[in-house]
Parts: C-alpha cells; structure tokens; sequence
C-alpha cells in the first residue's frame, strides 16, 4: 500500500479492501482451477505446469485488477485515466507472474 499518499483513516481503508478484495480475487479462484486441472496436470511436464500456473495466476490477476479499479472508479473513490489503468493492469500483472515465478522457483528447486 502507498503510506505516504493516505491522508486519512477512510484512505487507508478503502486502499486496504482494495487490496484484500483484489488479493481474494487473484488467489482464491486460481487455486480453484489448479485443483480442478491436477488430472490434467499429472501427465504433463514440470515446466509446463509450472509456465500453465504462472499463465493463469497473471490472467487472474489482470481480471482482479480490472475488476476492482472499475469498480472503485464506480463508487466514485477513483477517478479514469486510461494511462493510469492500463499501466495498473500491467504492473499487477507483471508482478504476479514474477512473485509466481519465484514461488514455483522456490518449492521446485
């Protein structure tokens, strides 16, 4: 969470169910999909499922993000910037399948 740009308690809380919510978003339904695809998964490669992961946890997180900003900007709490979306979305993205991939790194070494 930005500390320095939170003004108040009110500021915290929104940017602290925004996060919350967006985590939610991004983990829950993945592992969802990673238990229902393991029969799926046994017969592949180590790296392939571990690329399938990576591939699926960064597509949820750009759902989860679109999803959240969208709905802040409709509440009002957030104001559209087009530049500012899309660099969210990609940002979140990027940083997703990297803490992924380092997740992966780590279990599988």
């Amino acid at each position: 969470m930005e500390r320095h740009s939170l003004a108040t308690w009110s500021d915290f809380m929104i940017q602290f169910v925004r996060s919350f919510t967006q985590n939610a978003l991004t983990i829950i339904p993945s592992l969802y999909l990673v238990d229902y695809l393991r029969p799926a998964f046994k017969n592949a490669s180590i790296l392939s499922v571990s690329m399938r992961i990576v591939l699926l946890l960064m597509f949820a997180a750009a759902v989860s993000t679109a999803l959240v900003t969208l709905s802040m900007i409709n509440f009002g709490w957030l104001t559209y910037d087009s530049r500012t979306f899309v660099l969210n979305i990609v940002l979140n993205t990027v940083l997703a399948g990297g803490f992924t991939t380092v997740f992966l790194l780590y279990f599988f070494a």
